[in-house]
This record gives structure tokens, C-alpha cells and sequence, in this order.
């Protein structure tokens, strides 16, 4: 694995450490330089080293200031996709795990996800309004309940999927179940002392599969699975065993 740090001058860490302690004097809060670290990472390097591995275009970065760790990919393809990735991320993940996370953006971007979505998002929209009105007076808000449990099965295939991607090209499906773990680690929590909400989380009108079973499915990847080619289909099949087995064991 490549490092993806950079290197400043003791000065210009000086400087850092200055405005850090400035901002917090200014809300009550004394520190030293001591009591602060500075920690930079390269993330266009990290971002570009992934893509290489993907062999597409190093996409835009956006960087959200908030803590919570998190990262998105938006875009119709590689040259006009964009990246997101939280100051969160930044903080909490080593390079290995924010390297599966990009992997797993960039799978959404190579299988053309966004795209796939706002279709069937846009499918449902104008065919209810011009094509199966009559469906939707008779079946009453049952309607929408059916209609974008549809959609978001999709996404949670497509997420599935994303992970595959990830752990196919970059060959480290463990480092992205430690990242999802750092990730989800509240669901994760929540799931263990409540072992009911375990099914009731694959009914929940999120694109994304349960943390849980992302993180069992990726600790799980073999060495044949990570020289499968057909990871749409492979992911279908482990979204309905995994929802089927959560379904048997309540």
C-alpha cells in the first residue's frame, strides 16, 4: 500500500497548531501545542491511486467539513463524476479503509449508479402520473409503499454491488468491512442489543443493505470471489441469501 501523507515543515505545523489554538481561545478553550496533533493526509494522491486501479479518469473531490464519516459518489460518468469525502472519513479511516471507501464510490461510478437510480426514480414518477394512475388510485398510499420499496431494493443490490467492486479490484474486502464498521458502528450497536431490528432493517426505505450484513459478507470474501467478473449478478444472489437467512433465523 502506498502512503498517502504529506510532509510539512516544523514551521508550517507551528503555524497549524497556532490557528488551532486561536479558534479555540476564542470559545473559551485554553490548549498548548502540546496538547494538539496534526495529522494531513494526501487525498488526491489516495483518490488517483484508486482510479488507477479502477483505469478511470481521477474524478473531481469535494471534502465536507463534518465529523461524521461518510462518502459519496455523484455523476454520469468517470469525467463528469464527482467524489465526496467527509473530514469524518479523513480522521477516522487509515489509508487502506479510505482507499476501499473511494473503491466503493468508484464502483457505483463504473457501474454508472447515480444513472441507474434517478432512471428509476424518473420511471416511477412520470408513469404514475401519466401511464398507471388508475394503479395508483386503487392501491392508495399502498402505492407508494410498493413503488419505492422497488427502488430502493435496487439501490441496496447496487450498493451490494459497489462493495463487490471494491473488493474485487483492490483486493481488500477486510479493510472495507473495518471501514463500515467504523462507519455504522451505532447501527451496528443498535443491531447486536436488538437482534429484532436485524430484519426489519432490510424494510427500510434506504438504498443502502444492512451494515451488518455488508460487514459479515465482506469479512467473509474468499480468494475466488475476488476473481469473480460478474458482480451484478453474484451481488442479487447474496442480497436474496442474506435477506432470507435474516428472514429463518427471527
Amino acid at each position: 500500500m502506498r502512503k498517502a501523507t504529506v510532509a510539512y515543515s516544523a514551521t508550517a505545523v507551528d503555524e497549524l497548531k497556532s490557528t488551532v489554538i486561536g479558534a479555540l481561545l476564542r470559545h473559551g478553550i485554553i490548549a498548548s501545542g502540546k496538547d494538539i496533533t496534526v495529522k494531513t493526509r494526501n487525498v488526491y494522491k489516495i483518490v488517483e491511486d484508486v482510479s488507477e486501479r479502477f483505469d478511470r479518469q481521477t474524478p473531481k473531490i469535494t471534502v465536507a467539513n463534518t465529523l461524521v464519516s461518510n462518502a459519496a459518489a455523484t455523476g454520469i460518468s468517470s469525467s463528469r463524476s464527482t467524489v465526496m469525502i467527509t473530514a469524518g472519513s479523513l480522521e477516522d479511516l487509515n489509508d487502506e479503509e479510505l482507499e476501499a471507501v473511494i473503491g466503493h464510490e468508484l464502483g457505483h461510478v463504473k457501474g454508472h449508479d447515480p444513472v441507474i437510480l434517478f432512471a428509476a426514480t424518473s420511471f416511477e414518477f412520470f408513469g404514475r402520473v401519466f401511464l398507471w394512475t388508475p394503479l395508483l388510485l386503487y392501491l392508495g398510499f399502498s402505492y407508494f409503499i410498493l413503488a419505492f420499496g422497488a427502488i430502493y431494493f435496487v439501490g441496496k443490490i447496487l450498493e451490494t454491488r459497489a462493495d463487490t467492486e471494491s473488493a474485487v479490484v483492490l483486493g481488500t474486502p477486510t479493510a472495507l468491512a473495518s471501514a463500515l464498521t467504523k462507519i455504522g458502528f451505532r447501527q451496528l450497536y443498535h443491531e447486536k442489543y436488538n437482534p429484532g431490528s436485524k430484519l426489519f432493517d432490510w424494510f427500510r426505505f434506504d438504498p443502502h443493505p444492512p451494515i451488518y450484513f455488508r460487514v459479515a459478507r465482506l469479512s467473509k470474501f474468499s480468494e475466488k470471489q475476488k476473481a469473480m467478473k460478474h458482480t451484478f449478478l453474484i451481488s442479487i444472489r447474496d442480497i436474496f441469501v442474506g435477506f432470507f437467512s435474516t428472514l429463518f433465523s427471527v
